[in-house]
């Protein structure tokens, strides 16, 4: 499933292979205006819950340019209880991508090895970073990731798209 949120208006994709999921353009997306991010992940959840078929593992991916400041529905607290208990089911993984990765994590229960800092400078290498864990996940028997290394991946992806053309 994937979500987009803008604008309060919801852009669903469910169930299709990734490659034919359309692509996110300037036509199709624009950024802009309030952060909804309890409703959001909230919403992600409940989707997720009520799609989900038994053997299913579930990643969040979290991915915002702004803090929360526009939710209606969903509060703090119960998109942490929400984000704690998927976690403890063992199947869910949640992977952030940011401002402020470590008040992310706190205030939510997210593993903390599943968030980094978005990197404004450089967005190309936050994407490739979270793609690379993302790849990792899914080639993987593990049901839950709580450790997913993003961090590192988006470390290296900056240090590849900034090092010197090889001759």
């Amino acid at each position: 499933m994937a979500m987009s949120r803008c604008f309060g208006a919801t852009s669903l994709t469910t169930r299709l292979p990734i490659e034919t999921v359309p692509p996110l353009t300037p036509a199709t997306y624009r950024p802009g205006g309030g952060t909804a991010l309890y409703d959001a992940v909230a919403e992600a959840i409940e989707r997720g819950t009520k799609e989900r078929r038994a053997t299913d593992r579930m990643l969040v991916l979290i991915i915002t340019d702004g803090q929360e400041n526009s939710s209606q529905r969903a509060t703090l607290p119960q998109v942490q209880a929400a984000i704690q208990a998927c976690q403890a089911a063992g199947d869910w993984t949640f992977v952030y991508l940011g401002p402020d990765p470590a008040k992310w994590a706190a205030e939510t229960g997210t593993f903390l090895a599943n968030t980094t800092q978005y990197t404004a400078s450089a967005p190309q290498a936050s994407y490739q970073g979270l793609s690379a864990v993302t790849m990792a996940y899914r080639a993987s028997s593990n049901r839950q990731m709580v450790n997913s290394g993003i961090d590192a991946a988006v470390a290296r992806a900056l240090d590849d798209l900034t090092a010197p053309p090889q001759p």
